[in-house]
């Protein structure tokens, strides 16, 4: 038979793995690659209806949504969504520039990125999905513009050296949805 779809987690903590060529049959991957942290070459059948590779992360085609990363830690311009566990397991990040055209970081986007010390939230995020940003451990320090409009719950969960957010309209924090449960 024909491989379609890669489940979550079908690969999590494959840490050997450096290379992953995905053919045309495959059209569902979300969350299947999390903690490849020494992959260093994707490629994808040009045929792919769903997926293609730009600047070496995998991405979908018809909402720009970075499915997952590279080991660089890269956001390839244009993306609207880091998809659920883009970044998961990623070891080496210590700070992120996320792209201002991102509208929504997705569930487990940054999970268990231990490394992670700081990130700006671009002007234009609205929403921040469940665990987002779960086990950062070294996360100090986090700026919320005034676009979010969710916050999702355990979106900073174990975040236990998370001692600054700076928040950048107090009006636009209060209005916040914390009770998000996607």
């Amino acid at each position: 038979g024909t491989v379609t779809t890669i489940m979550p987690g079908a690969f999590s903590g494959c840490n050997l793995i450096t290379k992953l060529n995905i053919p045309a049959s495959v059209t569902e991957l979300t969350g299947a690659f999390e903690g490849l942290k020494n992959l260093s070459t994707i490629t994808i059948d040009e045929n792919n209806p769903r997926y293609m590779v730009v600047e070496n992360c995998i991405m979908e085609k018809k909402t720009n949504t970075l499915v997952l990363s590279n080991s660089n830690a890269f956001i390839p311009e244009g993306t609207v969504i880091i998809g659920e566990g883009a970044f998961a397991g990623n070891i080496n990040i210590t700070s992120i520039v996320i792209p201002e055209t991102v509208t929504t970081i997705g569930a487990r986007a940054f999970a268990d990125c231990i490394a992670l010390e700081k990130i700006t939230l671009p002007k234009g995020l609205v929403t921040i999905e469940k665990e987002a940003f779960l086990n950062c451990s070294n996360l100090t320090n986090v700026t919320i513009g005034n676009s979010v409009k969710s916050i999702s719950k355990r979106a900073f969960l174990q975040c236990d050296n998370l001692t600054a957010i700076h928040i950048t309209d107090l009006e636009a924090w209060c209005n916040i949805d914390f009770e998000a449960s996607s």
